[in-house]
C-alpha cells in the first residue's frame, strides 16, 4: 500500500526536541515501513492526486486545500482550539469542514466524536512501548513525582492548562519532591505563577533520550489537565510504558488501568495515597496498558481502515463501469447566499457560477453602511464588529442592484450568549443582561457562564455550564468579556475599564444601562450561625485590590467584635499572594476559608448582618444576595462596581489607576502598581474611614 502523510509545514520530523503531531506522524510512517508498505512524508504540493495512494492530513487548513485540488484524503484531529474557542469559531469550522471532505476522519478523544456530531471515529493514541522500558528496579520507597507537559493556550501561553499548580499542591501536602520538564515554552508559567515549593524542579528542552531517563528517575507521573484533544494523551503513555501509575484527569467516559482518575486537589492527594499503598499492582497495570496501546498496533489498525476504503472504492469504480447513462436536461446552474450573526454578521456565497458581488454590512439604528466589500462565488465575507447591531446584510450585483437582503430579527430565535471570564463578580454582573436581552427581542438565550447553577429558573433564558456543548444550532451569538486589548474595539463599542462593569454587557448587548441585581437561586436559607455576624472578605486576585492598610481589618474585627458581633472570613484562601507577599486572613475571626461550593458563602451572607470586603466577587455577591456592602477599593473609582453608598475611597491620595484611559494591566504582574505609588491608594485608607460606614449600618 502506497501512503502518504502531509507534513504540516512549521513543525520538524522526526522532532528534534518536544513533539506532538510531529510525533504521531513519525510513529506511523516508521510502522508502516516496518510492515512492508510504501510510506513518505510530503508537503501537499508534492504529492500528485493518484487515486492508488492513501493519503492521511493531521491539520484542518491543509485538509481544506487538498479539497481545492480535489484530492481523497483521510484526516485525524489533534487540536484542542476547536473545542477551546467553540462551535463559532473558525478553527472549528475549518476542522469540521475537513471532516465533512475527508473519506473518514479520526480524533483521540471520546468526546470530540460527539462534539462533531459523530463524523470522526475514535482512534487512541499510542506509545513506543520498545523506547520507553520500566525500571522495577528502582528505589520506590522515596517517591517522586512528575509532570511532563507544554502548558498554554495558543492565546496565552502561560495560562496553566496542564495543571501544574494543583500538581505542586499535592506534592507539597505530601512533602514530596515534584519535577515538571517540557519546553521552554513552560517558562512563561513559571514568570506568571512563580510557585514557592522548595522541592519543586523545572527542567526544559530535553531529548528524547533524557526524557525517556527522566522518567526512569520518578515514580508516579502527574497530569490534572483541563483540556485534552487526546484521552489518554502521548504523555501518559509514555509514562505508563516507563512503569509510573499516573493520578490525573480523563474524560468522563474513558478508563485506564494504572491511572488513578481524580478532579481535583483533594482527590489527587488521595490518589497518589492509594497509588503508593499499592504501588507494585498500579506500576504493573500501567505498563500492561501501555503496551496493550503500542504504535505497532495502532498502525495496524489504521490499515484496516485504509484497506476498508480501498476495497469500498474499486467497488464503486466497477458499478460505476456498468451503469447505463441517462441524459437530463440541464439546469441552469445559480449560487446560493446564506447569511448568519454568529460572533459577527457573516455573508457567504456558495456554488459554481464564477460571479462577483457587491456586499453591505448596514445597521439599520444609523441607517448607515459599516463594511462593504467585493466578494465571488465560494468565498464570505464579515464585518469586525462582533457586538449586538440591527444588521441588514446585502448581496447586490456589481451596478449596486440589490440582489437579496437580511434583516437580524430575533424573535422566537434561539441566541448563544457567552459570559467570558471565570471571575465571580463578571458573571454575577453580566448574567442578568442575557434575561434582558431575551426579554427585548422574544428570543430563547441559552447562556454558556461559569457558576451556572448560582442562577434561577428563567422562562426564556437556559443556563449551559461554560464549556458545555448544547447541540444546538443559533442564529446569532454574542460573548460578553472585559476587553481590554488595542483591538476590544470589535467587541465592545466603548472601552470597558471607561464604563462600570455592568455596563459592559449592556454596551455588548446593545441594551440601555440600567442596574440590575441578578435572581440567585438559593438552596438553603436556614441559619447556621446563632450568634448576630458580619462576613468579611480580604482575599483578592492581585494586590493593587487589597486593603494595604495593615492594621485595617485586625482594627475592624475588634471593633466589630466589642459591638457585639462575631466576625466570620469567608475568603476561598486564607494565605494569598505571590512570593515574598503573601496577605492573611485576620486575626480572632470565626475562620470559614476553604474551597466550599458559593451555596455555603449564600447561606452565610443571606443570614449576616452585612459584608465587608474589596472589589471583588464575594462583594458582588453579597450584593446580589440584597445585603449592605461596605467597600474598600482605591484602584476602582466609584462608578466601576454597583452604586453604594458604603462605598470606601480616599480621593486625597493617587486612586482610580483603573479607569485611567490607557490601561494596561499586567495580570502576571502580582506587585502591578502602574503609577508606581506603592498602592497608597488603600494604604491611605484608615480604619476610622471604614468605621465611619460601618457605624452607618449599625
Amino acid at each position: 500500500m502506497n501512503i502518504v502523510h502531509v507534513n504540516p509545514g512549521i513543525l520538524q520530523i522526526p522532532p528534534n526536541g518536544w513533539g506532538a503531531i510531529e510525533k504521531i506522524i513519525w510513529e506511523f510512517h516508521q510502522n508502516y515501513l516496518k510492515l512492508g508498505h510504501n510510506s513518505e512524508i510530503l508537503y501537499l504540493n508534492e504529492i500528485k492526486n493518484d487515486p492508488d495512494q492513501i493519503v492521511h492530513v493531521y491539520m484542518g487548513n491543509l485538509a481544506v486545500m487538498a479539497q481545492e485540488k480535489n484530492m481523497k484524503y483521510f484526516f485525524t484531529m489533534n487540536d484542542h482550539h476547536a473545542y477551546l474557542y467553540g462551535k463559532n469559531s473558525p478553527v472549528f469550522d475549518k476542522n469540521l469542514s475537513a471532516m465533512k471532505g475527508s473519506v473518514k476522519s479520526f480524533v483521540s478523544a471520546k468526546f470530540l466524536e460527539k462534539y462533531f456530531n459523530y463524523l470522526p471515529s475514535y482512534m487512541c493514541l499510542g506509545v513506543n512501548s520498545d523506547f520507553f522500558t520500566p525500571d522495577f528496579s528502582r528505589n520506590t520507597s522515596e517517591h517522586r513525582l512528575l509532570c511532563v507537559a507544554n502548558n498554554g493556550y495558543a492565546h496565552d501561553q502561560s495560562t496553566d492548562r496542564k495543571g501544574f499548580i494543583p500538581a505542586i499542591e499535592m506534592a507539597r501536602a505530601l512533602d514530596l519532591p515534584i519535577t515538571i520538564a517540557g519546553p521552554s515554552n513552560n517558562k512563561k508559567f513559571l514568570e506568571r505563577y512563580k510557585p514557592d515549593y522548595s522541592k519543586l524542579s523545572m527542567v526544559y528542552d530535553l531529548s528524547e533520550e533524557q526524557l525517556k531517563n527522566t522518567y526512569k528517575e520518578h515514580t508516579i507521573f502527574l497530569h490534572m489537565s483541563e483540556l485534552e484533544a487526546g484521552h489518554p494523551n502521548m504523555t501518559i503513555l509514555e509514562a505508563m510504558s516507563s512503569g509510573l501509575p499516573v493520578v490525573g484527569t480523563l474524560e468522563e467516559d474513558n478508563k485506564l488501568n494504572g491511572m488513578i482518575v481524580v478532579k481535583n486537589v483533594k482527590e489527587g492527594i488521595h490518589g497518589i495515597k492509594q497509588v503508593i499503598e499499592n504501588y507494585s499492582k498500579y506500576a504493573s497495570e500501567a505498563r500492561s496498558t501501555a503496551e496493550s496501546l503500542n504504535w505497532l498496533d495502532r498502525t495496524k489498525l489504521m490499515l484496516k481502515e485504509y484497506e476498508k476504503y480501498s476495497s469500498f472504492k474499486n467497488s464503486l469504480e466497477s458499478h460505476y463501469k456498468e451503469t447505463v447513462k441517462t441524459n437530463f436536461a440541464k439546469r441552469q446552474p445559480k449560487n446560493s447566499f446564506l447569511f448568519s450573526y454568529n460572533d459577527g454578521p457573516k455573508i457567504e456565497i456558495l456554488g459554481n457560477v464564477n460571479e462577483k458581488y457587491k456586499v453591505n454590512f448596514v445597521d439599520t439604528n444609523q441607517n448607515s453602511v459599516v463594511y462593504s466589500g467585493e466578494i465571488s462565488n465560494n468565498h464570505w465575507s464579515m464585518a469586525s464588529l462582533k457586538y449586538y447591531k440591527k444588521w441588514r446584510l446585502e448581496v447586490c450585483e456589481q451596478n449596486g442592484k440589490l440582489i437579496c437582503s437580511d434583516t437580524l430579527d430575533l424573535k422566537d430565535k434561539k441566541v448563544k450568549i457567552i459570559i467570558d471570564s471565570n471571575s465571580l463578580g463578571d458573571v454575577l454582573a453580566w448574567v442578568p443582561y442575557t434575561v434582558e436581552f431575551a426579554k427585548k427581542h422574544d428570543c430563547e438565550v441559552h447562556c454558556f457562564t461559569s457558576n451556572k447553577d448560582l442562577f434561577a429558573e428563567q422562562s426564556k433564558v437556559k443556563f449551559f455550564d461554560f464549556d458545555a456543548d448544547s447541540g444546538e444550532g443559533y442564529h446569532a451569538s454574542y460573548k460578553i468579556g472585559y476587553f481590554l486589548k488595542d483591538e476590544s474595539y470589535h467587541n465592545i463599542p466603548k472601552k470597558t475599564n471607561l464604563i462600570s462593569l455592568q455596563e459592559v454587557a449592556a454596551e455588548i448587548l446593545g441594551l440601555d444601562f440600567k442596574e440590575i441585581r441578578p435572581e440567585l437561586k438559593i438552596n438553603n436559607a436556614t441559619r447556621k450561625i446563632k450568634n448576630k455576624y458580619v462576613c468579611i472578605g480580604t482575599q483578592s486576585t492581585s494586590q493593587c485590590k487589597y486593603w494595604n492598610n495593615k492594621q485595617g481589618w485586625n482594627s475592624v474585627v475588634k471593633y466589630l467584635q466589642e459591638k457585639g458581633y462575631e466576625v466570620v472570613c469567608i475568603d476561598k484562601h486564607s494565605n494569598f499572594g505571590a512570593k515574598g507577599v503573601y496577605n492573611k486572613t485576620p486575626q480572632n475571626v470565626t475562620d470559614k476559608t476553604g474551597n466550599l461550593p458559593l451555596q455555603d458563602r449564600i447561606t452565610d451572607l443571606v443570614n449576616c448582618e452585612f459584608f465587608i470586603g474589596l472589589s471583588s466577587g464575594l462583594a458582588w455577591l453579597a450584593w446580589a444576595c440584597g445585603k449592605p456592602v461596605v467597600m474598600v477599593s482605591g484602584f476602582t473609582d466609584v462608578f466601576n462596581e454597583f452604586s453604594n453608598p458604603l462605598r470606601v475611597i480616599n480621593k486625597n491620595v493617587c486612586n482610580s489607576c483603573w479607569n485611567d484611559e490607557n490601561l494596561k494591566f499586567d495580570p502576571s504582574n502580582w506587585l502591578w502598581c502602574p503609577r508606581e505609588k506603592n498602592f497608597e491608594c488603600t494604604k491611605e485608607i484608615s480604619f476610622e474611614m471604614v468605621k465611619e460606614k460601618i457605624d452607618l449600618l449599625i
